[in-house]
């Protein structure tokens, strides 16, 4: 069964004007207020007791996605941005080895080791800066060493 609307075009702001009816609340804008409402198709005064779906199967795909080995396209632009986050190596520099990303696996696996490792980095710079002294976080220590020597020469 193929439900019109008595008047109008049924869109979304069908389902908001039939809320509104439902539960006497004003319209949100002017299209929902001028939309067909749904409530021709909820008059029922019993609710069905059939099953529409009965007998029909449920669609599924049968089988393994056929790419599923090879990383798809998004996965790998995810993946070069992710290798482009700042992330110190054990040594210490932000130079690393190009990871191995032959297999969707392969990239998930860099993807989430990369991006912990960042926020694991982030942390532990934001922990770091709270333990040094407030001067030397806003550089104001550097100033007054320059300062106090340019007086001691007498400039």
């Amino acid at each position: 069964m193929v439900f019109r609307a008595r008047s109008g075009t049924i869109d979304h702001t069908s389902f908001l004007k039939t809320l509104e009816e439902r539960w006497g609340l004003p319209p949100l804008t002017e299209r929902d207020k001028a939309a067909p409402s749904l409530a021709d198709v909820l008059s029922l005064k019993e609710p069905r007791t059939d099953d529409p779906l009965a007998g029909i199967p449920v669609p599924s795909s049968g089988g393994v996605h056929p790419h599923r080995s090879h990383p798809s396209k998004l996965e790998m632009v995810h993946a070069t941005r992710v290798a482009q986050l700042p992330v110190p190596n054990a040594y210490g520099t932000y130079d690393h080895e190009d990871p191995d990303l032959s297999s969707s696996s392969r990239v998930t696996d860099f993807i989430r080791g990369r991006t912990a490792a960042w926020i694991h980095h982030r942390l532990r710079s934001k922990a770091a800066a709270k333990l040094r002294p407030r001067a030397a976080r806003t550089g104001r220590a550097k100033t007054a060493q320059r300062r106090g020597a340019a007086h001691k020469r007498g400039r």
